[in-house]
């Protein structure tokens, strides 16, 4: 049967902590197949060793056992975000001066 679970985030991500970072999460629930004995409450994703830039997607998500993945592997489910205002763009170049 596919199911619907909220995920449940875990720890004080590095990247939040000591580098000023944003916890961005993506998605909160997850679609799972499971025999219904094997449901389970949530999905508990530590993020606690996420730094600023590094992103957690759903195929590096550990799943009790008799519990598979309907999503695609590749979803983002949470990363950190720079700062804002942390003085570089997107691509990490140096924002343009204005004149």
């Amino acid at each position: 049967m596919t199911v619907e679970v909220p995920l449940n985030f875990i720890g004080n991500a590095i990247g939040v902590k000591e580098e000023g970072g944003m916890l961005d999460t993506v998605i909160t629930e997850m679609q799972l197949n499971c025999l219904p004995e094997n449901i389970p409450d949530a999905i508990d994703i530590d993020v606690t060793n996420l730094k600023v830039g590094d992103s957690l997607h759903v195929n590096q998500i550990q799943l009790p056992q008799g519990v598979t993945l309907v999503a695609e592997s590749s979803e983002l489910v949470v990363s950190v975000l720079p700062p804002q205002g942390s003085g570089t763009t997107d691509d990490g170049e140096e924002p343009a001066a204005t004149v």
